[in-house]
């Protein structure tokens, strides 16, 4: 039973880091330039715009599978001494590079686009599942990135910290909206000169 458990763990993990690989090489400018001018609509679009969409819900699900690779590992040898424990840390750590990194890396390597998109099919209702707990932790880095604002002497601090939220709101909602305009003005630029040549 142990070694089936295993097997099906890392089989989640090269899912999961083909997922995460292809993804990532999408994110290179190049080929998101030929992902934007394919114009696939649904989860590739909404990834894409918010990136952190995928990548929470990858990253929980392979931190889940490390941890129960790991867990499986130890019940096999037992953890008794300072040897096994270097054993199963050093058998972990050879699964997940092998499993997450180059595993994926060679299947994802001549077409991650299509890749994905196949992957997506699966994983977008397990990331909708994960979905409240994937918003919150977007939300929490959203605002750590926001600058303190400090608030006048003759302001009331609640309304300047509601000014200050308002402003940088409205400011990333203008940014994506700008970068997403420049983007597709770049694709629409790249078509024309094309038809011209």
């Amino acid at each position: 039973m142990i070694p089936l458990a295993f097997f099906l763990l890392a089989c989640a993990a090269v899912y999961l880091g083909c997922i995460e690989a292809s993804f990532s090489a999408l994110m290179r400018f190049s080929l998101r330039l030929v992902a934007e001018r394919s114009g696939r609509p649904g989860a590739l679009d909404e990834y894409l715009d918010d990136p952190l969409l995928l990548f929470v819900p990858v990253r929980l699900l392979l931190g889940l599978v490390i941890a129960g690779e790991a867990a499986l590992l130890s019940k096999v040898v037992g953890i008794d001494g300072a040897r096994a424990l270097a054993f199963v840390l050093v058998a972990t750590g050879a699964v997940v590079i092998v499993c997450e990194l180059l595993v994926p890396l060679v299947i994802v390597g001549r077409d991650p686009e299509r890749i994905l998109e196949v992957l997506l099919r699966s994983f977008t209702p397990v990331a909708r599942v994960l979905g409240p707990l994937t918003r919150r932790i977007a939300r929490t880095v959203a605002a750590a990135k926001r600058p303190v604002a400090v608030p006048a002497p003759h302001e009331e601090p609640d309304a300047a910290a509601r000014a200050a939220h308002l402003d940088t709101e409205a400011r990333e909602r203008l940014s994506e909206g700008e970068e997403r305009e420049l983007l597709q003005s770049i694709v629409d630029f790249g078509d024309t000169l094309v038809r011209e040549v």
